[in-house]
């Protein structure tokens, strides 16, 4: 049995705006607790950015050989990653 198709504005989509909006709002409190609330906010979500970025490289490497074009961040949404790191540690 093959899983029902994803619906755009059906219950699971609404569920999924409503939990990113949740999460952002409960980063933005915990963060405004004090200075090492939001320093461990901040290192949390650039460690989060890294992983997740390494587990999709790792990812394309179990499907096909890496070459150098599938590591470099030539599209803006992988450069945007990086500088959001960058951001955050800075």
């Amino acid at each position: 049995m093959s899983p029902a198709p994803f619906r755009l504005f059906g219950p699971d989509h609404w569920a999924a705006l409503a939990a990113v909006g949740c999460v952002g709002a409960l980063l933005c409190a915990a963060a405004r607790r004090g200075p090492r609330a939001a320093k461990a906010v901040r290192l949390g979500l650039a460690a989060l950015l890294l992983a997740l970025t390494a587990l999709t490289v790792i990812g394309v490497a179990r499907e096909r050989p890496l070459t150098v074009w599938d590591v470099l961040p030539l599209h803006l949404c992988d450069a945007a990653i990086f500088l959001a790191v960058f951001a955050l540690l800075t």
